[in-house]
């Protein structure tokens, strides 16, 4: 059964074919196994390869486990969107972050 999963994404626009946007989604049996760390590393590779200086996502700010796989493997937050969701009436920020590949 498949128990994670992730995406890099081209924009669409011309300017940026340089930038994939990441998404990740690993099942809460799985968190904290070394699997997400394993995907985006396996992620930035393939960044890499195909010629992306970087790669960016956003995020819950409540997602603290995902924001502190982001962090360790050096996506950096550069900004965010103030209550932005509105969740079971709860206004959750939406957190922007960036790994520049160079």
């Amino acid at each position: 059964s498949i128990v994670g999963q992730l995406t890099l994404e081209n924009s669409e626009w011309e300017a940026a074919q340089h930038v994939f946007t990441l998404g990740i989604i690993v099942q809460s049996g799985y968190r904290n196994s070394g699997l997400g760390h394993a995907l985006i590393e396996a992620s930035i590779e393939v960044a890499r390869e195909r010629g992306k200086k970087k790669i960016i996502l956003s995020t819950f700010a409540t997602n603290k486990m995902g924001i502190a796989l982001y962090n360790s493997c050096g996506f950096k937050e550069i900004g965010r969107y103030s209550k932005q969701y509105l969740i079971q009436n709860e206004y959750i920020d939406e957190i922007l972050m960036e790994y520049w590949i160079g």
